[in-house]
């Protein structure tokens, strides 16, 4: 018995290695369709904003409360792509340790290119793009409608 588990190890490395990248995939893509409509919809908003303050000066509460439905967009943007970034980052954690531990993947572990360490080689400034997306982006946003908050109270 102990002989067949050993005998299966390498290809239920492969099953549970599959499991976890179909999932970071998934995950990964709910991450990019979720920023896309954040970034869609701040930008209309913004824009419309923009538009509202320029021709429509005299309407101040509208003109106040696009900058709070745009702050409370981007807080839902950072709790839902946290969430996700959470995902990502159980799935990647266990894939890795398959890599690393496991004997399907030897030889790549012996070439130094384990598809997990790419996040070492590539990105702006060392960060993966689940942190840009999940808190750096909507951050930004954030930024322009706090200081769009902050110019309407000062005129």
């Amino acid at each position: 018995m102990e002989q067949k588990q050993s005998a299966n190890q390498p290809e239920d490395e492969v099953k549970a290695y599959n499991i976890l990248l179909k999932r970071h995939i998934n995950d990964d893509r709910l991450m990019g369709e979720r920023s896309s409509a954040f970034l869609a919809g701040s930008s209309i908003l913004f824009v419309g904003f923009i538009m509202l303050v320029q021709f429509c000066p005299t309407s101040r509460m509208l003109c106040i409360a696009i900058p709070i439905l745009g702050l409370l967009l981007c807080f839902c943007a950072i709790f839902s792509n946290g969430r996700t970034r959470k995902g990502l980052n159980f799935w990647m954690g266990h894939a890795r340790e398959i890599e690393e531990k496991g004997c399907t993947f030897a030889y790549m572990k012996d070439k130094n290119m384990l598809p997990s360490s790419v996040d070492k080689h590539v990105g702006l400034f060392k960060l993966p793009n689940r942190k840009i997306y999940a808190f750096i982006v909507p951050g930004i946003f954030i930024a322009l409608w706090g200081l769009s908050l902050w110019v309407l109270c000062l005129n």
